[in-house]
């Protein structure tokens, strides 16, 4: 038996290709669901105690991930009129973004305060505050004294303010592409808000940002390390084949499917035929 596996590729070339070759085929219609995830929970097993809390707490409450806008200030105070005002617009700006719920900062931070025998709920940086030094100092004095917002939506020190948008993300479809959807919006709604303020320092944060860093490192990935990888498995098949043709056959087959993306059996098809060319460029001669 292993003697008749091993003579057939010298007495019947031409079935044995083919054969090959559809072993190939029907080996890589898998590849079309191929794609990348963008979900730290995919670093996690199904029954990890942390993701089973985290999926209770998500079936008993409304399931929400969030992306947060971090502001630095260099001067290490964030209670003047530039960085008030603008921690106010991108709250306001929080409310469009994609699958956006809810948008949090200290700008819309309920306040209560008492009036006479009245009690009066309003934000904290109302859209008609005029943010004079009397109101900044006031603003100041009610942030850094309220535990809701020290060291919460405003760092201890003073010098770092949050704007933290929820979102809630569609139970069906593709992830890494909601994902990349809020990213970009963040990006750019932060690339605008740098304009105005060029002196403050921003930051992505939260589960999105997360999501989204995992992606980028493994596209990252993708650019490096494969093509040194492949690199190295040319030069180890260069020694063990003693062909070029037989390398370039095979980095053919192999390269293809990292420079396309799987969305159809389109894939599939264009890899069957690239197999089906690039075999007879390692022989000699076509039996």
């Amino acid at each position: 038996m292993i003697d008749m596996l091993v003579s057939l590729p010298g007495k019947r070339p031409k079935l044995f290709v083919m054969v090959t070759l559809l072993v190939v085929f029907l080996c890589s219609i898998g590849l079309k669901d191929l794609y990348f995830r963008g979900d730290y929970k995919v670093f996690f097993h199904d029954d990890s105690p942390e993701i089973s809390a985290f999926t209770e707490q998500s079936d008993r409450f409304s399931p929400s991930q969030g992306m947060v806008i971090v502001l630095q200030d260099p001067s290490g105070d964030i209670f003047n009129a530039e960085t008030l005002s603008l921690i106010r617009d991108l709250t306001e700006k929080g409310w469009l973004f994609p699958y956006a719920v809810r948008s949090v900062s200290v700008a819309n931070f309920q306040h209560t305060s008492a009036v006479g025998d009245d009690m009066v709920v309003e934000p904290l940086v109302g859209p008609d505050n005029p943010l004079t030094a009397a109101d900044i100092s006031h603003i100041k004095d009610i942030a850094m004294a309220d535990p809701n917002i020290h060291g919460g939506l405003i760092s201890k020190s003073g010098d770092l303010a949050l704007v933290s948008v929820s979102v809630r993300l569609p139970e069906t479809g593709n992830l890494t592409v909601q994902v990349k959807e809020i990213v970009d919006h963040t990006n750019a709604v932060i690339a605008e808000a740098q304009k105005k303020a060029p002196n403050l320092i921003f930051r992505k944060g939260g589960s999105i940002a997360l999501n989204d860093a995992f992606t980028t490192a493994a596209e990252k990935d993708v650019e490096t390390l494969i093509p040194m990888m492949f690199f190295a498995v040319m030069v180890f098949l260069g020694f063990l084949l003693k062909s070029w043709r037989f390398v370039f056959a095979t980095m053919v087959c192999w390269l293809y499917p990292y420079r396309q993306q799987w969305d159809s059996w389109d894939g599939v098809v264009i890899i069957y035929l690239i197999s089906l060319l690039a075999y007879p460029c390692c022989c000699s001669r076509w039996r």
